[in-house]
C-alpha cells in the first residue's frame, strides 16, 4: 500500500494513470494498493520529480489485518451478512475461516 497527500492542482486520476492502478482518495490522502510496491514507487516518484511536485507524507507499507478486514466488509461499518443464515457476524466468519 501507497499513500501520500494529495499535491494541490493534482486530481486523484492523474495519479491512477501516472501508477497504472485505481486509486482511493480520502480527504487530500491518497492511496493506492499494490503487488509490485517498488516499480510503482519508481513511477510515481519518476512522476513527481520530473513535474516538481512534493509527494508529502510518503509511505509505503504492507497493508495490516485492519485494512484487509475493510477492504473485505466495505466500510468495517455493521457486519456484512454472509448469506449462509448465521448473521454474517466477524466472529463466525474468523470461526469459518479456521475450520478450512
Amino acid at each position: 500500500m501507497i499513500r501520500f497527500a494529495l499535491p494541490p492542482g493534482v486530481s486523484a486520476d492523474q495519479v491512477g494513470n501516472v501508477v497504472g492502478a485505481p486509486v482511493e482518495a480520502s480527504g487530500n490522502q491518497v492511496t493506492t494498493r499494490t503487488e509490485h510496491p517498488q516499480r510503482t514507487l519508481y513511477k510515481l516518484t519518476g512522476w513527481a520529480e520530473e513535474k516538481g511536485i512534493e509527494l508529502a507524507g510518503l509511505e509505503a507499507r504492507r497493508p495490516t489485518l485492519e485494512d484487509v478486514f475493510l477492504e473485505l466488509t466495505g466500510d468495517g461499518g455493521a457486519p456484512q451478512p454472509s448469506g449462509d443464515g448465521d448473521g454474517g457476524t466477524a466472529s463466525s466468519a474468523a470461526a469459518g475461516a479456521r475450520d478450512v
